[in-house]
């Protein structure tokens, strides 16, 4: 009985971890939202920059910029776990193509 129902559970956890893998019905691949994620956390960054560099010289309107960067700052943060995910996706779909679980 033990043996049945590891065996369930491996096979639930393997069918779970295909499902998470394929991409196929998906506009887009793993590996390439991956790089669009990694683009768009430079974007942000690169926004960031500019909004502090501006906030450095402003003088009546600092914290406007001072926000913009931390709104900024939190998209390319959520951009950067985004790409994570979609790293990780990515590699589990090369692992299960290889064979591996």
């Amino acid at each position: 009985m033990v043996a049945v129902v590891a065996y369930i559970l491996a096979w639930g956890i393997h069918n779970w971890r295909r499902r998470l893998a394929d991409d196929r019905d998906q506009f887009y691949s793993h590996e390439e939202m991956a790089q669009y994620q990694a683009f768009l956390k430079e974007v942000a960054l690169g926004q960031v920059r500019d909004a502090e560099q501006k906030a450095a010289v402003a003088v009546g309107d600092r914290e406007h910029w001072v926000a913009e960067a931390d709104t900024w700052r939190a998209k390319a943060a959520a951009s950067a776990r985004a790409e994570a995910e979609y790293r990780w996706r990515a590699e589990l779909k090369q692992q299960l193509s290889r064979g591996g679980w």
